[in-house]
């Protein structure tokens, strides 16, 4: 463990999250057309960063323990900057994880990537522990980092708390009782158990499937595998991101 890092006992909502899902990895991403100064983006990053004690937190799991830790940094990960000039948003994302730029980050610290497309054009991707951010985080660290690099927004308000300490309220509000039910809730999620009904879902929805058809021309096809193998990647990856940029 780092020596500038304060360690903390996981929530209840995220030690139930470990035991039945495991860690997992959480990416938004922001296509941005316009001019950006990398140095004032790096700035505005590194105060919602230091604003926030969440996104300075990686989750290892310490040895002789079964769940991991909150280990909070003094110092958040800091913005990275990739070109890939020339490249489509969605060549350049799938070519991400491949070429190793973007690391595994399913216990680390929240990192923010800036991919340079060529002219004006950026992406701007969000890598997070599942652990760490939800949509509506990832939402809210857009908003606070748009307003510090442009004054665009309100003003964010001062944190009465940080997440660690929420952790340890909600630590003193568990129960043995509740502690149960929370469990039997997310046995019941887990694959092989009982399926949970969700507010306003239809009769019979649980398990539903739809096959869509979408004709793609066959010259798109051939051009597509080219340009995956040109970056490494595999077909499958190249027509997720592009069904995920379009």
């Amino acid at each position: 463990m780092n020596a500038d890092s304060n360690h903390f006992r996981l929530s209840p909502h995220q030690a139930a999250r470990t035991t039945w899902i495991g860690q997992t990895r959480a990416r938004a991403r922001v296509l941005v057309d316009g001019q950006i100064d990398v140095e004032e983006l790096g700035k505005a990053f590194d105060r919602v960063v230091q604003r926030h004690e969440i996104l300075r937190t990686s989750f290892p799991t310490p040895a002789g323990l079964a769940v991991p830790v909150q280990a909070v940094a003094e110092r958040g990960a800091g913005l990275v900057v990739l070109d890939r000039s020339g490249m489509s948003a969605a060549v350049a994302l799938a070519s991400l994880d491949r070429t190793g730029d973007i690391d595994a980050i399913d216990s680390g610290p929240t990192r923010v990537t800036l991919v340079v497309l060529g002219g004006d054009r950026h992406v701007l991707v969000v890598d997070a522990a599942g652990l760490a951010l939800d949509e509506r985080s990832f939402a809210d660290l857009v908003r606070e980092l748009v307003h510090f690099l442009t004054g665009a927004g309100p003003e964010p308000v001062d944190e009465p708390l940080q997440y660690a300490d929420f952790a340890a309220w909600q630590q003193t509000r568990v129960s043995d009782d509740a502690a149960a039910t929370a469990e039997a809730n997310w046995a019941g999620i887990v694959p092989g158990g009982p399926a949970s009904a969700l507010p306003f879902e239809r009769p019979g929805a649980v398990g539903e499937t739809a096959l869509i058809e979408i004709p793609v021309a066959e010259a798109t096809t051939n051009r597509l595998s080219e340009i995956a193998a040109e970056v490494g990647a595999d077909l499958q990856a190249a027509w997720l991101a592009v069904l995920t940029v379009a």
